[in-house]
């Protein structure tokens, strides 16, 4: 009976990943030369998605209990310990010769350098981490700790993998990204029970990935 919860649990969450998506799909398709007009679509749909996930939590998880507080700094640290520890892997598997090179991080250059570079910078680093971990830490991984409540590393490692399959849906060496980064939301989620910290640190990590890819392209 666990399987099958399980299975039917990951299914709904990559189903989810699609429908949270959709505040951005809508902003890059439409009002072609109307940043405003995106922005503001965007924002409402981006509400009515949150608000909707929210209450799926509330229902769900009525009695969340509130563990260890993280400092803002602590948060802060293992952000830029995680992103550093991606650029390193990420070097070494390339000097190796693998490729690492992510669809997804190549379709955000190319929007970041378009028409929709504003909207992108409100989506990359508000609509999409705080959707994203309402979803895969708020109701995905609090699903598995209930579910599993015995196997914290199973619970983490999984909670990580979907999350990174949501951004790629290839099984390769391009999912080490995300995956680096799911786990420490993971961590920070697991450890506080409050989708704050993870939210920051999502925040963060995407601030440093846009500012690492807007250096390279115009270095």
């Amino acid at each position: 009976m666990k399987l099958l919860k399980l299975f039917f649990l990951i299914f709904l969450t990559i189903l989810l990943s699609l429908v949270i998506q959709i505040p951005t799909y809508l902003g890059m398709n439409y009002f072609e030369n109307n940043t405003v007009c995106k922005i503001l679509i965007g924002l409402a749909v981006f509400l009515l998605i949150f608000g909707v996930l929210s209450l799926i939590r509330r229902k769900c998880f009525p009695n969340i209990p509130r563990n260890q507080n993280i400092s803002l700094r602590t948060t802060l640290q293992w952000t830029v310990l995680s992103f550093l520890l991606v650029i390193g892997i990420n070097s070494s598997l390339l000097a190796m010769g693998f490729d690492v090179h992510s669809a997804n991080n190549e379709d955000i250059i190319q929007e970041l350098f378009s028409a929709n570079m504003w909207f992108m910078m409100v989506g990359i680093h508000m609509f999409g981490p705080i959707l994203e971990e309402m979803l895969f830490r708020g109701i995905f991984l609090e699903s598995l700790i209930r579910l599993y409540p015995d196997n914290k590393y199973f619970n983490l490692s999984l909670s990580a993998f979907i999350f990174a399959f949501a951004h790629t849906y290839t099984v390769s060496f391009s999912l080490l990204d995300y995956f680096v980064g799911g786990l420490l939301y993971s961590v920070l989620y697991y450890r506080s029970r409050r989708l704050r910290d993870s939210v920051i640190a999502h925040i963060l990590t995407n601030i440093l990935i846009t500012v690492i890819l807007m250096a390279n392209l115009l270095m």
